[in-house]
């Protein structure tokens, strides 16, 4: 369509089943263009997120968000990202287990988010998704992966200034990473811990 407004009338006299339909093969369309996927393909993951969602095609949407999260991560548009990946958590809980992206975990998502959040400014955020994704360890089965999520939101805590909860978040994670066998993990908690205490 040449002129948006042109575009927003015919789309709105579309039958909600016409729109879904449209969805589909536009979806379709972009997922077959290689051209569009080798020159444009932060943008090109991104339309496929939007028209597989429209389209309620759920496993798939759920695909193209976490894809097009990472396409925005890559150019560093943090906030565009966070959105994405919220909407892949909202999707989580709608997709069959067996529709589910392989390699792909609902805590690393809660991980991924509040990195985003971070990074785009909004520690308040980053706080409630690193909280939601320590919610998705169990602890007592994996001390080292919880570990890691309480040094994430460590870190939230103190750039958000509540120095003393990131020093108590630091204080869990240390007590939590296994000390043998040595890992950078393992490092990198104690050494903020200690600069934690010097900086007090």
């Amino acid at each position: 369509f040449r002129h948006a407004l042109v575009q927003e009338v015919v789309y709105g006299e579309l039958l909600p089943g016409e729109r879904t339909q449209l969805h589909a093969r536009y979806a379709a369309a972009l997922e077959a263009d290689a051209a569009l996927q080798r020159i444009d393909p932060a943008g090109a993951a991104a339309q496929l997120a939007e028209h597989w969602m429209l389209a309620h095609d759920l496993p798939r949407a759920l695909s193209a968000a976490v894809r097009a999260a990472d396409a925005a991560r890559a150019g560093s548009a943090f906030a565009e990202a966070g959105v994405f990946l919220e909407r892949a958590l909202e999707l989580w809980g709608k997709v069959p287990a067996a529709d589910l992206p392989p390699g792909v975990q609902r805590d690393q998502l809660l991980e991924d988010a509040a990195e985003a959040a971070a990074l785009a400014g909004d520690r308040r955020r980053a706080i409630d998704l690193a909280l939601s994704a320590l919610d998705e360890v169990d602890a007592s089965v994996d001390p080292g992966r919880s570990g890691v999520l309480q040094h994430r939101l460590a870190t939230y805590f103190n750039e958000a200034g509540d120095w003393e909860a990131g020093a108590a978040a630091l204080e869990r994670a240390v007590a939590l990473i296994p000390i043998d066998p040595p890992t950078p993990a393992r490092a990198r908690v104690v050494a903020d811990l200690a600069h934690s205490y010097m900086i007090r």
